[in-house]
C-alpha cells in the first residue's frame, strides 16, 4: 500500500514537472509571435516604388500591367487571350483612354491636349468616322465615311456662330447652312467642282436675297446679290486636299528650299474654321500656333494646307483658300 502512495506522488510530481515545462514552451512560443507580429508590422513599408506590375490570374496569364516609360505612364488591361482591350496613358500631350476590340485595334479614343477634350471613333478597319472635339472657341462633330473623308460636319463657335456642312462621296462640300452670330441665317448649294451657286441669306436687319452664280462663281446678270459676290457666311470651300495653286492676287506659292528654318509648309490636323481673333492652329507635323494679330475671316476646310513663313522677327500663316495670310507665334 505504502508502495502504491509513493509511486503516485513520483507519478504526480512527473507529470507536474511535464505541465510546468509545457506551459513555459507555450509562453515563449506567444512572446515570439507577438514579437515577430510586431516587427512585421513595424517593418511594412508606407510607399511601394517601382518601374512596373503586373496583375496576373489564376493561370498566371498577365491581364493588367502598369509601367512607366521614359514617354510617360501606361496602365494597359488585357483580356484572357492576352489581348490588350484597354489603354490608359499620360504623356507631355496629356491623359488619353483607348478601347481596343479583340484583334487590339483601337475603335475609341478619348484624350485632353492643349486644344482641349476630343472623342475618336473608328470603324473596324481602323478609320475614323466619329471625331468630337471641344477647344476654347467652340465644339465640332465630324461625321466621315469608309474611306475616312468628311460627309457632315456640325460646328459651334462662340465667335463665329453655328455651321452645318454637307459633303458628297468624294468629300467635295455640297450644302452649307450657316448662321454668324453678327449677320443671320444663310444657305449655300455648291457644285461638283466646289462653287458656290445658290446663296440664300436672311440678314439681321429683316432683308433677304438670293442669288445665283454660273459654274465659275460669277453671278448671274439680273439676280441681287450683296456686294456683289456670295456673303462670307457661305465661303467657298473643298473638304480634300487643295491642289497646289495661285494664292490670291495672282502670285504664285512660294517653293522655298527644303532646308529653309524660316519657312514651314504643312497641313492643319482637322478642320479649319477660319480666323477670329485667337485661333489655335494645330499642324500635321506636330506644331501648335496661335493667331497673334487681329483678323476675322471664315473659312471652313478639313486638312487644308498651309504656309508659313518669317516676316520682319515674325511669323505669318497662310491657310490655302483665305483672303491673306495672318501673324501667328507658336505654341509647340
Amino acid at each position: 500500500m505504502v508502495t502504491t502512495i509513493e509511486d503516485r506522488l513520483t507519478h504526480l510530481e512527473h507529470k507536474n514537472r511535464g505541465l510546468t515545462v509545457a506551459m513555459l514552451l507555450m509562453g515563449v512560443a506567444a512572446t515570439f509571435v507577438v514579437t515577430v507580429g510586431m516587427a512585421r508590422t513595424e517593418n511594412v513599408p508606407d510607399v511601394l516604388r517601382a518601374h512596373r506590375f503586373e496583375l496576373v490570374d489564376e493561370n498566371d496569364n498577365v491581364r493588367g500591367v502598369l509601367q512607366v516609360t521614359e514617354d510617360g505612364s501606361r496602365f494597359r488591361l488585357l483580356d484572357e487571350n492576352c489581348k490588350v482591350r484597354a489603354g490608359l496613358s499620360v504623356d507631355k500631350d496629356g491623359p488619353r483612354l483607348d478601347l481596343l476590340n479583340e484583334s487590339e485595334k483601337i475603335r475609341a479614343t478619348l484624350d485632353v491636349d492643349t486644344l482641349g477634350p476630343a472623342l475618336a471613333l473608328r470603324d473596324e478597319n481602323g478609320k475614323m468616322r466619329v471625331i468630337l472635339d471641344v477647344d476654347k472657341v467652340g465644339s465640332c462633330l465630324d461625321l466621315r465615311d469608309e474611306d475616312g473623308r468628311p460627309q457632315a460636319l456640325l460646328s459651334v463657335d462662340r465667335k463665329l456662330g453655328s455651321h452645318l456642312l454637307l459633303a458628297a462621296g468624294n468629300a467635295k462640300m455640297k450644302a452649307l447652312l450657316s448662321v454668324k452670330n453678327d449677320f443671320g441665317p444663310g444657305l449655300a448649294l455648291y457644285d461638283d467642282s466646289g462653287t458656290p451657286r445658290v446663296g440664300l441669306v436672311a440678314a439681321r436687319s429683316g432683308g433677304a436675297s438670293l442669288t445665283l452664280a454660273d459654274e465659275n462663281g460669277r453671278f448671274l446678270e439680273g439676280l441681287p446679290s450683296p456686294g456683289g459676290q456670295l456673303p462670307k457666311v457661305m465661303p467657298r470651300t473643298d473638304y480634300s486636299p487643295l491642289p497646289k495653286r495661285p494664292l490670291s492676287g495672282g502670285s504664285e506659292r512660294p517653293r522655298p528650299l527644303a532646308a529653309s528654318p524660316n519657312v514651314i509648309e504643312s497641313k492643319i490636323d482637322g478642320t479649319f474654321q477660319g480666323w477670329h481673333g485667337e485661333t489655335i492652329v494645330k499642324l500635321s507635323n506636330g506644331q501648335i500656333w496661335q493667331q497673334s494679330a487681329p483678323h476675322i475671316e471664315i473659312h471652313i476646310a478639313v486638312m487644308p494646307e498651309v504656309l508659313i513663313y518669317s516676316v520682319g522677327g515674325s511669323y505669318k500663316m497662310r491657310v490655302d483658300g483665305t483672303d491673306e495670310a495672318v501673324e501667328v507665334r507658336r505654341l509647340k
